[in-house]
């Protein structure tokens, strides 16, 4: 027992938590965690296998029956982890592991989707440079520099080795992602509207296709970015979804001189970028001044969005029945191993629910 709890206590450590933190994650006193890491009190199982979500292990390791274990290298872009980013963070790492297995049964094509070299990243990486970057990405997908784009559907189809999890997460988290071997997974903030939820997704692919030594999971806060990396990555995003010579291409057909708040949402509409992101643009470009900016920042969107006769689906967040969901490679993983009769119907439905696919086990509309 004293391995077992020398063990749970370098987990802990390792990602960081404390005990209350972890406490309040496996719904427990932080006494009760104490005792069970001095060896007083013996694990549940129910305990035992949210550990093991959450450190992306198996329970034989904790048990100290075997030594197989590969900690995942963790970048916290997030201060100060929530109980709901735990538990995202060990859904990300329930689907990682599950993929493992998904692919342990087929042989693995390790083509990566996005052929641009992510090598020749400058060391000096600049906003020309990354607009480039983006642009050059949406001709790979075949689609136009100069117009809006349906970047989850784009996404889903053009990188068919991504899985998308959309999790409620705290409010200062943004999104994860992680990458390793053949698998790459991004997890969204189903809490934040769907405008930031598709920054989020392009800002998780810089991290995920283009950033320089890319930890396996990266934890991304909701915010501007003070640190290199996440200003490249919200730079990216931002000209992903507008390349700076849309918005300026915009600009001119509109005979757009002085920027109104009707004509802010026009925009924002037009290329289905948030407010912010779109503020923030407009601000560096020198379209808006700063005391522009801050006004425009403060105004009630969603109401004044639709006082200018457009749905407010842009300004909110996933409804529901949509909070807790996984797109993309994993659910054809599942399908590919069902279809070669590599899966039993129990392991089936364990892995689809461990997607929040219950549609898919219970054959119920999601309407």
């Amino acid at each position: 027992m004293d391995n077992i709890c020398e063990r749970l206590k370098k987990l802990r450590k390792d990602i960081g938590l404390n005990q209350e933190a972890l406490a309040e994650y496996l719904n427990i006193d932080q006494s009760y965690l104490s005792q069970i890491e001095l060896g007083h009190r013996k694990l549940t199982l129910s305990i035992l296998d949210k550990l093991c979500a959450l450190y992306a292990c198996d329970m034989d390791y904790i048990l100290c029956k075997n030594d197989n274990y590969t900690p995942l290298k963790v970048a916290f872009r997030s201060k100060n982890l929530s109980i709901e980013d735990l538990g995202s963070l060990a859904s990300i790492n329930k689907l990682f592991k599950n993929m493992n297995y998904l692919n342990s049964n087929k042989n693995l094509d390790e083509s990566n989707y996005l052929v641009l070299d992510s090598t020749e990243l400058s060391e000096n990486v600049n906003n020309l440079y990354l607009n480039s970057l983006a642009v050059e990405l949406r001709r790979e997908w075949e689609l136009s520099s100069y117009g809006s784009i349906n970047l989850f559907s784009t996404v889903l189809s053009k990188i068919p080795d991504l899985t998308i999890l959309f999790y409620p997460m705290s409010e200062n988290t943004s999104g994860m992602c992680i990458k390793k071997d053949s698998n790459k997974i991004i997890a969204i903030n189903s809490s934040m509207t769907k405008g930031r939820q598709r920054f989020t997704l392009a800002h998780e692919l810089y991290h995920l296709y283009f950033q320089k030594d890319f930890n396996n999971l990266y934890i991304c806060k909701d915010s501007n970015g003070s640190e290199k990396e996440e200003e490249e990555a919200n730079t990216f995003a931002s000209f992903l979804l507008m390349p700076d010579q849309a918005l300026k291409r915009y600009r001119k057909t509109n005979h757009i001189q002085v920027w109104d708040l009707s004509q802010v949402i026009e925009a924002e509409q037009y290329f289905q970028i948030s407010h912010k992101a779109l503020l923030y643009r407009l601000k560096n470009n020198n379209f808006i001044r700063e005391e522009e900016y801050d006004s425009l920042k403060t105004v009630q969107i969603t109401q004044e969005a639709k006082k200018r006769g457009y749905s407010d689906e842009l300004y909110c967040c996933s409804v529901k029945n949509q909070q807790y969901l996984v797109l993309g490679n994993y659910i054809r993983m599942i399908e590919e191993n069902n279809d070669s009769n590599k899966l039993s119907e129990g392991k089936k439905r364990e892995l689809l629910l461990d997607g929040f696919r219950g549609d898919l086990v219970f054959s119920f509309s999601e309407d």
